[in-house]
Parts: structure tokens; C-alpha cells; sequence
């Protein structure tokens, strides 16, 4: 197993009673364009599926071509075997059940998946035991994954330490080594569409959906100009239908 930097200048976490222990989450990528038509529906049979929503399935991710097209003139379309249809919102759903065995029950952690964007969070007496579990974690993970065909998108996986107020202490430093790659942990990470911190603050995201709303402002502004353009009664309504709930 790969081994992590110790950084002498991030000591574990002392007060344990009263702050509570640190922890820490990894986040990282599987290719979801691996699924394997046959292995899903070996997997949907041990379940117990229905045998017609199994069929169903198997003539979904089945007889599909895929075609190229360059400045105008399109290819032979050649069969599709893997992945699954893209734009369908029945894809996600089946990438979901081919990869469910990945979750591991993880003593003092918890492991959560939206599609293709896993998430490991554990905790422990220190920031440095924590990545000797993280690593240990996404090993056995990535064991399970070239089982099924999956392998991860190791350069954009991301690592974050968390910390609260009570405990005290400055941001851990620590980074991870996963496949030979080293990772340090980041300031922000965005997880479905909301920027979290390492002190559990909201100053982050808040400040870039007020960003957005500026430019969003900025641009409605530009559609009237005095004298011409859209009146500006009608571009207040505009905005208000941009930026309000």
C-alpha cells in the first residue's frame, strides 16, 4: 500500500472529550462507462429481480451502435457493448445497482455515492490515521472495481480535513498518496451543487451564488440602454425572475 508524508507540523487532535475527534472525507470518480451488460444481469438475478424487468434491462444495454460525426459526414455505426445510453435517466439508475456492492460498512465512517461521485468520510484519533484508512478503504474499493470492470479516475479525486470551531486547532496539511499520485487537501470542495469548508462554514458558497447573481444582473442591465432596448420596468421584471426563488 502506498504510504502517506507525515507532516510533523499537524499534530492529532488532543481534546478528543470535548471537540469530538477529526475527520476527514475522500472523494473520488469511477468511469461510468464500464458497465457490463452481462454482469449487471448476473447481479439483478442474485438479487431476486423480476425476470421481466431483467430482460427489460438486457434489451436496453443491448444490439446499440455508436455514431461519429465529422464536418457534416457520419461513420459506419459500430456496436456498443459497455456503458450505458447516454441521456437516458434510466443510465444513472443501472450504473447505481452495477456498482452497489462498492459500499463497504466502515467502522466509524460512512460512505456515500451520487452516481459517479463516490464519498468516504472517516474518523479518528488524528488527521494521519484517518488517511491510513481512507487508503486502505479506496484499496479494497478499487479490488472490488477491477472485479466488475471499474476502475476509478484517480487524477480527480479529491481530498478535504474537516474541523469545527471548538476544536482549535489550524487546517491539516496532510496529503494522501493514492496509485502512486499525491493528493493534498483542499480549502472548498462542491458536493451536488453546494461548496462546503473545512469549518463546516456557508461564507464560500453564499459568496459564489452571490457571484453568480451579479453576473447574471450584470447581463439583464445590458438589455436596456437609455433610450432603447428593453423599457426598464420590463427588465426589473427580468431580474427579479432571475435572481428570487
Amino acid at each position: 500500500m502506498d504510504q502517506v508524508d507525515h507532516a510533523d507540523d499537524n499534530p492529532p487532535l488532543v481534546d478528543q472529550e470535548h471537540s469530538g475527534p477529526p475527520w476527514t472525507t475522500l472523494r473520488h470518480f469511477p468511469n461510468i462507462d464500464n458497465v457490463n451488460a452481462s454482469t449487471l444481469r448476473a447481479a439483478l438475478l442474485a438479487k431476486h429481480t423480476t425476470s421481466y424487468l431483467v430482460d427489460w434491462v438486457s434489451s436496453f444495454l443491448s444490439e446499440r451502435s455508436c455514431t461519429l460525426v465529422f464536418q457534416g459526414s457520419s461513420n459506419l455505426p459500430p456496436p456498443v457493448s459497455v456503458g450505458t445510453p447516454h441521456g437516458s435517466p434510466i443510465s444513472p439508475l443501472l450504473f447505481l445497482l452495477y456498482v452497489a456492492p462498492f459500499h463497504l460498512a466502515i467502522p466509524k465512517g460512512i460512505m456515500l455515492s451520487y452516481v459517479d461521485d463516490f464519498s468516504i468520510t472517516v474518523a479518528s484519533m488524528s488527521y494521519w490515521d484517518n488517511l491510513h484508512r481512507l487508503q486502505r478503504t479506496y484499496t479494497e474499493i478499487s479490488d472490488r472495481g477491477r472485479s466488475r470492470g471499474v476502475s476509478f479516475s484517480v487524477p480527480i479525486t479529491e481530498l478535504i480535513h474537516w474541523r469545527t470551531p471548538s476544536q482549535g486547532t489550524p487546517h491539516a496539511t496532510n496529503p494522501i498518496q493514492l496509485d502512486g499520485q499525491l493528493f493534498h487537501p483542499k480549502q472548498v470542495i462542491r458536493w451536488l451543487s453546494y461548496w462546503l469548508a473545512p469549518a463546516l462554514t456557508a461564507t464560500h458558497h453564499y459568496r459564489d451564488r452571490l457571484s453568480l447573481a451579479q453576473a447574471a444582473f450584470s447581463f439583464v442591465k445590458r438589455l436596456s440602454f437609455p433610450g432603447a432596448g428593453v423599457r426598464p420596468f420590463v427588465c426589473h421584471r427580468v431580474t427579479q425572475g432571475l435572481l428570487l426563488p
